[in-house]
């Protein structure tokens, strides 16, 4: 599981919390340019 709290990316990313379970399917959607490969490769390292 990832448990992430209080995430903020310059102006691109705010959020106060996200969770993703294991063994469940997760997607993410948004916008071009909403942070969605920047939110990837965060939980990447």
């Amino acid at each position: 599981m990832i448990h992430l709290n209080s995430i903020k990316v310059k102006e691109i990313i705010k959020m106060k919390e996200l969770t993703i379970r294991e063994k469940e399917v997760t997607c993410i959607v948004g916008q071009s340019g909403s942070g969605k490969s920047i939110l990837l490769r965060l939980l990447n390292h």
